[in-house]
């Protein structure tokens, strides 16, 4: 019999064990996650310091307060979006939309308030990606 009749059967290539690295993509996740949570907070305080600072720059910037505001706070949130732990520019923008969709006053207990009420949020979110990673695999 030839070479070219005989036809090797194709060999098993062996199967990465994925239960390996769970560990380095758990604390990964873990990571990102409060990396996350760190932008919602701090974008939930730039709102605050946005709604001051329009306040501020109303009696002289008259209608052009608000654009000034939010383009200087874009150029903030866009600059920011390389850095490694401060890079999440949808978490940023989701912290504003929420401090201003909230519409409380600016006191300490509004801000203890919308904190737990995102933090509960993200652990909630996280907890379904883990659950979820876990039933998967």
């Amino acid at each position: 019999m030839s070479s070219a009749q005989f036809q090797a059967a194709p060999q098993r290539q062996p199967q990465p064990d994925h239960r390996l690295h769970r560990g380095k993509f758990i604390l990964w996740t873990v990571i990102a996650s409060v990396a996350a949570m760190l932008c919602l907070w701090l974008g939930i305080a730039i709102g605050a310091l946005s709604h001051i600072l329009t306040g501020a720059l109303t009696p002289s910037l008259d209608h052009l307060a608000l654009p000034a505001v939010v383009f200087l706070v874009a150029i903030v949130i866009v600059g920011l979006r390389t850095h490694s732990v401060l890079g999440n520019m949808l978490s940023w923008f989701l912290g504003m939309v929420t401090y201003f969709a909230a519409e409380l006053d600016f006191a300490v207990a509004s801000f203890m308030h919308l904190a737990i009420a995102t933090g509960i949020g993200g652990l909630a979110g996280y907890t379904c990606q883990a659950l979820n990673r876990r039933f998967a695999e």
